[in-house]
């Protein structure tokens, strides 16, 4: 998995970004950055648990994913799952800074 900085959405016009995060300044933020690129924005819902997250990240074709600290776990388990199916893995990106 790799890194992707939060002011980073370059290359993403007409990509899908999702987050998940509880309504934090930084999750607000990203709505607005996101659609300054004209990429279509999915939130995920903080009380997914992975198996469910996995579903909706195969479902959208997320190229992005930014995740709050605290939802780490969650993330990582649905990019584990989401490797043992040979799908494209989004990049994941933190969104606590």
């Amino acid at each position: 998995m790799s890194s992707v900085p939060t002011r980073d959405l370059s290359g993403l016009r007409g990509g899908e970004v999702a987050t998940l995060a509880p309504s934090v300044s930084a999750m607000q933020e990203l709505h607005f950055e996101v659609l300054m690129v004209r990429a279509i924005f999915c939130t995920l819902n903080k009380r997914h648990d992975s198996a469910m997250v996995l579903i909706l990240l195969m479902h959208s074709e997320t190229e992005v994913i930014f995740v709050y600290q605290k939802l780490l776990e969650i993330s990582q388990g649905a990019l584990a799952l989401l490797a043992g199916k040979k799908h494209n893995l989004p990049r994941l990106a933190d969104l606590s800074n």
